[in-house]
């Protein structure tokens, strides 16, 4: 059986649907991977498996889903039927590569930049610094990442700032012109 769903999302009709090949609907690149994992369901090693891989419509665009398959058996272990649950993740890829080309557009800006940038996650650790900000501090970034900016402050400085930066850090606002001093890897302020 297939659904009227799966049939207008490859551009196929039931009857095509019903007796095309996954293989003649997989894109070629993606064909290997599955045919390891449809044997070893085959052979009764997995009872099911789940990738991402691209469907090709009829007019040989490539539709990205997340694929479920599993396989019932009967008393004998011997496969009764195939279920397959597919989901169309074209948005999804497609705010997933929106997003990576921002983050290498802002790397980039950064990267140019005469200031220096920072920026944290959730929990105030910082999580990116720009190669000025490396510099300035005299510290390599994997010593810097991970640290509270708190914590890159020359003595007494955390206690005075300690307050305005944790209020922007929760409210996740950007700020300027907040002048601190800060601990370069060397001790020097």
């Amino acid at each position: 059986e297939v659904n009227d769903y799966l049939c207008r999302l490859f551009g196929y009709s039931r009857e095509e649907m019903l007796h095309t090949d996954w293989r003649a609907a997989t894109h070629p690149e993606d064909i290997p991977a599955e045919e390891v994992l449809q044997a070893s369901l085959v052979m009764g090693e997995i009872p099911a498996y789940s990738l991402r891989k691209r469907f090709m419509q009829t007019d040989g665009t490539a539709i990205p889903v997340d694929v479920f398959i599993a396989s019932v058996r009967d008393d004998a272990g011997r496969i009764d039927y195939t279920v397959a649950l597919l989901r169309d993740v074209r948005e999804e890829v497609a705010a997933r590569t929106a997003l990576e080309a921002s983050e290498r557009r802002f790397r980039e800006i950064a990267e140019m930049s005469g200031d220096w940038l920072w920026e944290t996650d959730l929990d105030g650790r910082l999580s990116y610094v720009s190669p000025n900000a490396e510099k300035a501090l005299r510290t390599p970034r994997d010593r810097i990442l991970g640290a509270s900016i708190l914590d890159l402050m020359a003595p007494g400085e955390a206690q005075r700032l300690g307050p305005t930066m944790l209020d922007i850090e929760r409210r996740r606002t950007p700020f300027r012109d907040i002048e601190h001093q800060l601990l370069r890897g060397d001790g020097s302020v």
